[in-house]
């Protein structure tokens, strides 16, 4: 939850301390600035990236085994035919 509040916390913090610092008791404006801070950034990690990490972690880590098994097959393949090569080499 630290990161999205990193993220969140100066920009949006000094907008609102920026329009509503001559209108209000600045206490109570620090006070809501936390409040939303940390609230939108339990939002975002609850509603937006754990989703989104699930769907990553599951959809590319199938890619990605699938692309490192064509490597795999691909270069036992290459070492399969070098050894029939050198066989073929030797037996003559």
């Amino acid at each position: 939850m630290t990161y999205p509040l990193y993220l969140l916390h100066q920009r949006i913090g000094y907008i609102i301390f920026n329009n509503l610092m001559g209108h209000y008791n600045k206490y109570l404006i620090l006070a809501g600035t936390i409040t939303l801070m940390i609230t939108t950034s339990f939002i975002i990690v609850k509603y937006i990236a754990a989703p989104l990490s699930n769907y990553f972690e599951k959809y590319l880590g199938i890619l990605i085994n699938f692309f490192l098994d064509l490597r795999y097959k691909s270069a036992s393949l290459e070492t399969k035919g070098i050894e029939k090569i050198s066989n073929s080499i030797s037996d003559k």
